[in-house]
C-alpha cells in the first residue's frame, strides 16, 4: 500500500510540475511581450505568486504527506492554483491580442 501511495503521489507531483513549467513559459513570453510595467505587474504577478505557492508550499507538503488523503488535498490545492493562474494568463493573452504589446494599466 505504501509503495503504491508513494508512486501515485510522485506521478501526480510530476504532472503538476510539468504543467507548472508550461505555464512559466507562458509568463516568460508575456513578460517579454508586454511593454508597460504596471500592466505586467497586474497581469502576470498573480500567476507568478501562484507558481511560488505551488513550488514552495503545496508540492512539498503533498510529497511529504503521511497518507493518501492529505497528499490528495495538497495536490488538489496546487491544481486549483494552477487552474486559476492558467485562466489569468489566458486573459492576459487575450488582452495582448486585443490591445497589442503596448497595453497599459492605468491607476
Amino acid at each position: 500500500m505504501k509503495a503504491g501511495f508513494m508512486a501515485n503521489s510522485g506521478g501526480r507531483a510530476t504532472a503538476i510540475q510539468s504543467r507548472l513549467e508550461k505555464l512559466k513559459t507562458v509568463v516568460a513570453e508575456l513578460d517579454k511581450t508586454i511593454v508597460d510595467k504596471k500592466a505586467k505587474d497586474f497581469l502576470l504577478r498573480p500567476a507568478a505568486n501562484a507558481f511560488s505557492d505551488v513550488e514552495i508550499l503545496l508540492l512539498p507538503h503533498g510529497l511529504k504527506a503521511t497518507n493518501p488523503a492529505h497528499a490528495s488535498m495538497w495536490f488538489e490545492i496546487a491544481e486549483f492554483e494552477l487552474r486559476q493562474a492558467e485562466e489569468r494568463l489566458k486573459y492576459a493573452q487575450g488582452m495582448v491580442a486585443k490591445y497589442a504589446a503596448n497595453l497599459q494599466a492605468i491607476g
